[in-house]
């Protein structure tokens, strides 16, 4: 919720210190996981959203032989100055900041596991040794459906990306 946020007139968010913002923040947060409605949640902040900062970077689709599907548009922003991202428990476990080149080595080595639409943005991400590259390739790349076919391997299925999707998408 955090991202690209342009302004606040919230009294309760201007005035109140960080610590006491960060939470306020995360209240809310919750209270949009928990089926509050987002645009509500703006209008009663006086918030308004950078939109135009977020960068189109792919859609990929999970093959139908998996149980759990998910249809998804990923973006790129640069967090603003001041801001901190933090991971949603609705979400997700638990999430760390890292570089991708090193989270890619972490999995190879299995300090922890990456979910393959995961391992496949970051081996995409990882060649840009800045964010003005990456932001750059980015915004001219083609943004094409992926959904990756699978096969079975002893019983478990194995996601895998054609060869002709391969470095396109």
């Amino acid at each position: 919720m955090l991202l690209g946020l342009e302004s606040t007139s919230d009294p309760a968010l201007r005035s109140s210190p960080a610590d006491e913002r960060l939470g306020l923040l995360r209240q809310r947060r919750l209270d949009v996981e928990q089926g509050r409605g987002f645009a509500e949640l703006m209008a009663e902040m006086r918030m308004t959203l950078g939109l135009d900062r977020l960068v189109y970077y792919s859609h990929w689709i999970t093959p139908e032989a998996l149980p759990q599907r998910f249809d998804t548009r990923f973006f790129l922003a640069e967090l603003p100055t001041g801001e901190e991202a933090t991971p949603s428990p609705f979400e997700m476990a638990e999430g760390v900041w890292i570089a991708p080149a090193r989270a890619l080595e972490q999995s190879r080595e299995r300090a922890f596991s990456l979910h393959f639409a995961t391992a496949n943005h970051l081996r995409r991400l990882a060649p840009h040794q800045s964010l003005e590259d990456l932001f750059a390739f980015a915004r001219t790349k083609r943004v094409i459906s992926v959904m990756p076919q699978t096969s079975d391997v002893n019983g478990r299925i194995v996601p895998f990306l054609p060869r002709e999707l391969e470095g396109v998408w």
